[in-house]
């Protein structure tokens, strides 16, 4: 399987359950067949020690806005999605804390610490396995509906109804 899914959204599918992935959407800022993806998980605000978190990161101002957690790795750092091409129509990371000064007023400020990355295959093969479904991008999705909500919203774009779909499994299992 060979796919190019840079600027795209992964859903976790609800048989994933872990507790970092469990109801994420991941936006892929990199995907590359040969070393693998990186993206940042866009629907789980931090809300407890932001003031500690952003001291250790030595962020002087706090006017941030939401603070997510991106994912596992790197959770040192805080990075942030920018356009840094309109034309592309994507997004990338960045940890450049000139940019994430520059965007913290912005309108389209999305900030998180850490990222999640697979290496070369995993990505194809949780997809294979359903871990994941993969959305095109509508950047309404991270930067006009609220993150508690996102979910369920991409899952509705994907024509899944998430109250039903459990509904129907309980039927099965029954």
């Amino acid at each position: 399987m060979s796919f190019n899914i840079t600027g795209h959204f992964l859903v976790s599918t609800p048989q994933v359950t872990d507790e970092i992935f469990s109801h994420s959407i991941v936006y892929v800022t990199e995907y590359n067949a040969l070393t693998g993806a990186i993206g940042v998980i866009v629907n789980k605000p931090i809300v407890l020690g932001l003031e500690n978190i952003l001291k250790s990161l030595n962020i002087e101002n706090k006017n941030l806005g939401e603070l997510y957690f991106g994912g596992p790795l790197s959770l040192q750092q805080s990075f942030t999605l920018h356009a840094d091409d309109m034309a592309s129509g994507k997004l990338s990371l960045t940890n450049n804390k000139a940019i994430i000064e520059q965007n913290k007023n912005s309108a389209r400020n999305f900030t998180a610490v850490g990222y999640s990355e697979w290496r070369m295959n995993q990505l194809e093969t949780e997809v294979k396995y359903n871990d994941w479904l993969v959305l095109k991008s509508d950047y309404g999705l991270i930067y006009e509906v609220p993150a508690e909500q996102r979910y369920t919203e991409a899952l509705s774009q994907l024509g899944i109804n998430l109250a039903k779909f459990y509904s129907d499994v309980e039927l099965v299992r029954a």
